[in-house]
């Protein structure tokens, strides 16, 4: 499992208290780009683009989805295989706002229908491994595997 991103990793530094230039302003009017984009696209704090927009009288529509640095819609594409409590918990995220940007990308979590195959081994080898080597052999998140394990009774 990997690491979860610091928020250096997440945010880089932003340029703080120095004049907006010609450039800036001119990103800051295409409304098709969210609050976070244009902030990451200049450099700066999601806070001072938002607070420049209502300066100069710009209206963006902006939905809890755009909220996501490139960075982190690229952490989500190499851990789709994550549950979205599992994911939310590793990218202090909530879960209601991960799971609606899975949906926008299109990244869904995999299928969660446990297979016959994984049901027998789930019953052959709960009371004699580990939880943790169980979820491990199963690809699958230990909640999943504490979940199904007491659904099937065998807790």
């Amino acid at each position: 499992m990997e690491k979860p991103l610091t928020p250096e990793q997440i945010y880089p530094k932003k340029r703080r208290y120095s004049k907006w230039s010609i450039d800036e302003i001119n990103v800051i009017r295409n409304t098709s780009l969210s609050h976070r984009r244009v902030a990451d696209a200049i450099g700066r704090t999601y806070a001072a683009v938002k607070k420049k927009r209502q300066d100069l009288g710009i209206v963006v529509k902006v939905s809890d989805i755009d909220y996501y640095s490139d960075t982190e819609i690229q952490y989500i594409k190499n851990n789709r295989h994550l549950s979205n409590p599992d994911l939310a918990r590793l990218m202090g995220r909530t879960v209601k706002g991960l799971s609606l940007k899975r949906q926008y990308l299109k990244l869904n979590p995999p299928d969660i229908t446990w297979s016959d195959k994984e049901v027998k081994y789930l019953l052959e080898n709960y009371a004699i491994k580990s939880k943790k080597k169980v979820a491990e052999h199963l690809k699958r998140p230990l909640s999943s595997v504490i979940d199904k394990a007491r659904r099937l009774g065998i807790t």
